[in-house]
């Protein structure tokens, strides 16, 4: 296999500012549905009545280079260039709303296709469309634009051929009239035809109540096939190459035209990083699509689906049931009704099934947007490469990673992640790296043993990790990197402090930073980080408070210039913990700590242009929200409400719209907060509005995430309504919040306490709370005092232990309390002058 020529392949706009020629040399597959498409048009020609057609495929499927190269084929056969006149509107038709648009824009590009073979009626055809355009209020503007339009088709003596992409969309902008009038135009007009596009099946195909139920021939699609593929990567090559060697890169690609493309590129310029900038870009243009396809779905098929995005490869029912976490029997199901679906299929038979993502763009789009992982694209980009290439390929192209990987962190991972999961291709790239010279990579044993502490520190098992570095580094047989030694003492002093043996810790991180504390290598400089940051912890746990703040502020002052993400994710940390740290110090005070998480914040702000790993990436978004939260906490407390308002705003701002559940809470918090602020500052309205739509916020979040949250929305929403004097409406948010009760906490029992108390003062019936506080058993043993106190606040005679008659006597007199305040107020609000 050679690499690429340089063919002008056009990814996203197929035909744009190309020649009829270049076009039709590059169309190098969907012939077969070329071929459907000329031959109804062919029909159309002589026909009084023509037959329409819509081209359905997934994006990227190659919908535009079909119409393109109809469109090519219409102007270069005398067949065609006698009768008709292809019309192609723009991909997006975002101007139509209503048939005087269409028409317009039908206008439009007609006197663009005319200017290329009569210069003068495409000027003549400006002219009238810029006329037109003027009479925009005009009640006739539909009819003119549109007589405008077959003037011309019976002027050329041609029918026009309507080239519309997107069909789906434009469908769902336009008023309610378009569609018939268009259905109407299409059946009586023999001189307009129209050929669409669009990216999936919409309501109105197959409705017949819709105005366009069969009227379209419809042309499916479907992902190249293996001597497809096998085609265009010729093409895009210039160079054979046989059936057994396309079949990785069909799999890789899931027969989608522009992913091949987008390979192709790779395969010229051996750039990791330029593929995955080109991967990436694809997907956040095809989100929505992703998006709307997966919605569709019910929650089970979903559920199956994303483990099988997940998986990537062709997996079985057992594998995608593991992953997906359910029985294998419902996974079954829903992997036949995925199938029916299109978007699932399946390859061989019986036990030997495997089931794989239709579209493979899918399973790209699902890794790089769960947490934003990179890293495992690109192992998966790797796979395929120790397949598809030849061994001298390999080294070309390895030896490219290798370059890459210096200055790339989600190549280096991928390539590790790679090495510990496949030995075949461990054992490649090590030759290669030993070929090319000393690399950044691991050896196979330095692999092996780091795989092995990980695995067992991960598991808990500590004494295993101790044990383990123990024996292989003593043992001298090893041929270890040294950093590689240096990482496995690191585990063993972690893996004291995670069994609390704080003696041996304190020794064996001591020895680490003895040995290789002044070390200059960026991988023993971020093994000193952590080791400095163990030896803090440990300290603190000893009740060395100033010691181990001390230390902390070494690894600060030290790393905080280092432009490695490594080290900047652990002067993160160091300032996480040093917060803390001065939290529990006995005489530390807000003011104190104050000055370290505004300096945190600062850090923090200063990494977001450097190269981070999705899982450093978030680490460090992490702790910037927590600290703008401790911020705004502080900033609330010293009675700087706006101060604190715009700490807990710029959460929002940043974090409000990810996918990561933890940042997500923090942002929500950072709501909940803002609005706990708004009653402080007397914006009641304001807070009532903030609490209502956090709580419309927390519908889209599953309910194990959303308990906590909605609680402090509901005891703040409450709250407001009660001061509001909206007594029915605080009884129904009291009982939403009563319905989401943990009965063994203590705090949240005394929330309702209080919040009962103040509605029985401020008028509601002991027995509309009595309703709502009976409605749990579980509950209602939590709250028996209060329910007492409120049945003998109703006139009744209760019996009941004697510790409880006293705890609700208790509440009575709270009761009373509280209104003898609020009588209070009303008294002095009766005698203030009341405003003319």
């Amino acid at each position: 296999m050679n690499r690429v020529k340089d063919h002008q392949i056009r990814k996203f706009n197929p035909g744009a500012f190309q020649s009829d020629e270049e076009v039709i040399e590059q169309f190098k597959v969907r012939h077969h549905e070329l071929q459907t498409v000329l031959e109804i048009l062919d029909d159309n020609i002589e026909a009084p009545s023509c037959q329409h057609t819509l081209i359905l495929g997934p994006r990227g499927q190659g919908k535009t280079m079909l119409l393109a190269r109809t469109a090519a084929e219409l102007r270069s056969n005398e067949r065609f260039s006698e009768g008709l006149l292809s019309v192609r509107f723009m991909e997006e038709s975002q101007e139509i709303f209503n048939m005087a648009d269409f028409w317009l824009e039908a206008l439009f590009h007609l006197a663009r296709e005319c200017q290329q073979f009569d210069p003068q009626l495409g000027h003549e055809l400006n002219i009238r469309h810029s006329v037109l355009s003027k009479k925009w209020g005009s009640d006739s503007l539909e009819d003119l634009a549109r007589n405008a339009v077959l003037d011309v088709a019976d002027q050329l003596d041609r029918k026009l051929v309507l080239m519309i992409e997107n069909l789906q969309s434009l469908f769902e902008d336009v008023d309610e009239s378009f569609g018939w009038k268009l259905r109407k135009v299409l059946q009586t007009e023999p001189q307009i035809i129209l050929v669409g596009s669009a990216i999936k099946r919409f309501e109105g195909l197959d409705n017949a109540k819709h105005p366009f139920f069969e009227l379209f021939w419809i042309i499916d699609l479907k992902p190249l096939d293996t001597i497809e593929c096998q085609q265009l990567w010729t093409m895009l090559s210039g160079q054979d190459i046989s059936e057994r060697e396309i079949r990785p890169l069909e799999i890789l690609t899931g027969g989608s035209p522009r992913l091949l493309v987008i390979v192709a590129s790779f395969a010229k310029h051996k750039s990791m990083r330029q593929l995955m900038e080109e991967l990436v870009s694809l997907i956040d243009e095809h989100t929505d699509y992703f998006r709307g396809n997966l919605e569709v779905l019910s929650k089970t098929e979903r559920r199956v689906f994303l483990a099988v995005m997940d998986l990537w490869q062709p997996s079985t029912p057992s594998e995608i049931s593991n992953r997906a976490r359910m029985g294998i029997r419902t996974v079954s199901t829903m992997l036949g009704r995925l199938v029916n679906r299109q978007v699932v299929t399946v390859e061989g038979g019986g036990r030997k099934r495997r089931y794989v993502a239709a579209e493979r763009l899918y399973s790209i789009y699902y890794k790089l947007r769960r947490n934003r992982d990179e890293a495992a694209v690109v192992q998966n980009l790797i796979r395929f490469m120790s397949v598809f290439y030849t061994e001298a390929e390999q080294t070309e192209v390895f030896s490219a990673l290798f370059e890459e990987m210096a200055e790339s962190e989600v190549i280096r991972e991928a390539l590790y992640r790679a090495m510990i999961e496949d030995p075949e291709i461990a054992e490649k790239l090590v030759t290669i790296a030993a070929s090319n010279g000393p690399r950044e990579i691991s050896h196979r044993e330095d692999l092996r043993l780091a795989e092995m502490l990980v695995t067992s520190f991960d598991k808990g098992d500590f004494a295993k990790v101790i044990q383990t570095v123990d024996k292989e580094l003593s043992s001298g047989v090893l041929q270890l990197r040294e950093s590689t030694i240096a990482g496995a003492m690191l585990m063993k002093a972690a893996a004291y402090w995670g069994r609390e043996d704080l003696a041996f810790a304190l020794f064996t991180v001591s020895e680490f930073i003895n040995r290789w504390g002044s070390a200059e290598s960026p991988v023993l400089q971020q093994l000193t980080a952590g080791a400095l940051v163990i030896k803090s912890q440990v300290l603190q746990a000893q009740g060395q408070v100033e010691l181990a703040l001390s230390t902390l502020e070494v690894v600060i002052e030290r790393f905080s210039f280092a432009r490695t993400s490594g080290l900047q994710v652990m002067v993160s940390f160091a300032f996480m913990l040093k917060i803390m740290t001065l939290y529990m110090a006995d005489e530390s005070t807000p003011d104190v700590v104050f000055p370290v998480v505004e300096e945190g914040i600062a850090f923090i702000k200063t990494t977001a242009h450097t190269e981070l790993s999705d899982s450093r990436r978030l680490f460090l978004q992490k702790n910037l929200a927590e600290m703008l939260m401790l911020k705004g906490d502080i900033l609330h407390t010293q009675g700087k409400i706006e101060f604190a308002k715009a700490a807990f705003e710029e959460v929002v701002d940043r974090f409000g719209n990810v996918e990561n559940l933890e940042l997500r809470t923090l942002s929500t918090r950072a709501l909940i907060n803002k609005a706990d602020l708004q009653i402080n500052n007397g914006n009641i309205q304001d807070a009532l509005f903030a609490y209502d739509e956090i709580i419309q916020h927390l519908s889209k979040f599953a309910e194990h995430e959303k308990t906590e949250l909605t609680w402090r929305a509901l005891r703040g929403r409450t709250k407001v309504l009660l001061i509001q004097g909206d007594l029915p409406g605080a009884v129904d948010s009291f009982q939403s919040l009563y319905g989401i009760l943990d009965p063994n906490s203590e705090a949240k029992i005394r929330v309702i306490v209080n919040i009962a108390i103040n509605l029985v003062a401020a008028g509601v019936a002991p027995h509309t709370l009595l309703e709502i506080l009976s409605s749990s058993d579980v509950r209602e043993d939590a709250l028996r005092p209060v329910i007492v106190a409120l049945r003998q606040e109703a006139g009744e005679t209760v019996r009941a232990p004697k510790e409880i008659l006293e705890v609700a006597s208790d509440i009575r007199e709270d009761i009373q309390e509280q209104r003898k305040c609020l009588i209070k107020e009303e008294e002095i609000e009766s005698s203030l002058p009341q405003s003319k």
